[in-house]
């Protein structure tokens, strides 16, 4: 079974979306037990996490934009070549 580009898209935003709550609730569950300053635990613990999730969901979303392009392409010369 293969999706379709845009369900590829909507697969990805939402395990990014999930992906970003995960890593929120652990970072504010790891801000509010320990006793250093919030500002400080918050990024160092949340940065290292949203970082590379954003950098992942951006690089499978050009892939996917890629391909669409690509199979477009296919189908325009297929239909010169038919014609």
């Amino acid at each position: 079974m293969s999706l379709s580009h845009a369900a590829k898209r909507a697969v990805t935003l939402i395990t990014m979306d999930i992906l970003i709550i995960a890593e929120l609730t652990y970072t504010f569950s790891k801000c509010f037990n320990t006793s250093a300053d919030f500002s400080e635990t918050f990024l160092h613990c949340y940065v290292p996490l949203f970082v590379p999730t954003i950098a992942l969901a951006y690089i499978v979303l050009w892939r996917i934009k890629r391909l669409e392009a690509r199979d477009m392409k296919a189908e325009q010369r297929a239909e010169t070549l038919a014609q």
